[in-house]
């Protein structure tokens, strides 16, 4: 006895959210006999086919997970989630041109995909498109002004293109959502001090490191601004925390002898140092001292 076409696709439809639901259980294997099985029955099921690109991905199986995501672009091309994730697959297959191609399909089918526009500003900057990367994190943020993340990036790229200005606005929208965001902190810390404003920047660094002693960025912004403010004891010790949570952090050095040469502590310091930094270390290159004068 045949079935006849629907009875067909109903069973390829209940394949498909048996195979789901054993993904939500972390049953991958039982997941993929199913939801192959379901492409197997009806090959334009769209559904079946990315939820069979994602099991395969889990496996490694990129190769593979590439020609289910492709089906399911073929199948329902205007499902911005679709481009997505074939963007995705083409990223893990080391072919970024062809993951830009995708994302910016995804962006054209649903101009509201706010995963989409923020996966394609990470392919611009990898081209080095940063106006383009700029324009895709505004989009992403209009789709969705409730990610402190996309807030935090468009910051950023503000701050690459030199608007300073808009990247405070940017990181501090990041921080209405997200208060406890070391990082934003420490990039907002970083454009209040490039717009000369050291004292709200020190206070807003303060924070950062105090939320996160582990942030080397946080505490390296901080010891510039503590310089720049003659805050020179805060800024040896901002330097040295730096340091000791990112020993190759050799940006710090310059300043940080600077402000040991003003509270003349170079030469007791700078031996602690030589304990810790073998003769061959770049640190005294950076440092422009000659280790055997130590």
């Amino acid at each position: 006895m045949f079935k006849r076409k629907n009875d067909k696709l109903e069973d390829a439809n209940e394949l498909t959210a048996q195979g789901i639901v054993m993904l939500s259980q972390s049953k991958p294997d039982d997941a993929l006999v199913l939801l192959r099985k379901a492409t197997e029955i009806d090959p334009n099921n769209a559904h079946a086919w990315s939820f069979l690109g994602m099991t395969l991905t889990m496996f490694g199986r990129t190769g593979e997970s590439l020609v289910a995501f492709k089906k399911a672009t073929e199948v329902e091309p205007n499902n911005s989630e679709n481009w997505r994730n074939l963007s995705g697959s083409y990223l893990q297959m080391g072919m970024p041109v062809e993951a830009t191609i995708a994302a910016e399909r995804a962006t054209e089918v649903d101009s509201s995909d706010a995963k989409a526009w923020y996966n394609l500003a990470f392919l611009y900057i990898h081209f080095a498109k940063h106006e383009d990367a700029l324009h895709a994190f505004r989009m992403s943020a209009k789709a969705d002004p409730s990610n402190h993340e996309t807030w935090h990036n468009l910051g950023t790229a503000l701050q690459d293109l030199g608007q300073i200005e808009e990247s405070v606005d940017a990181f501090r929208h990041a921080l209405a959502i997200e208060p406890r965001l070391a990082a934003s902190w420490s990039s907002l810390g970083n454009s209040l001090s490039r717009l000369k404003r050291n004292d709200e920047a020190m206070e807003v660094l303060i924070h950062a490191t105090e939320l996160d002693p582990q942030n080397s960025n946080a505490w390296n912004n901080r010891g510039v601004v503590a310089y720049q403010l003659e805050l020179f004891e805060d800024c040896v010790e901002s330097f040295k925390s730096a340091i000791e949570v990112n020993p190759s952090r050799f940006a710090a050095w310059p300043l940080l002898a600077k402000a040991l040469a003003y509270l003349n502590q170079d030469s007791t310091t700078l031996k602690a140092f030589k304990s810790a930094f073998p003769q061959d270390s770049e640190v005294w290159l950076q440092l422009g001292i000659n280790y055997n004068d130590v």
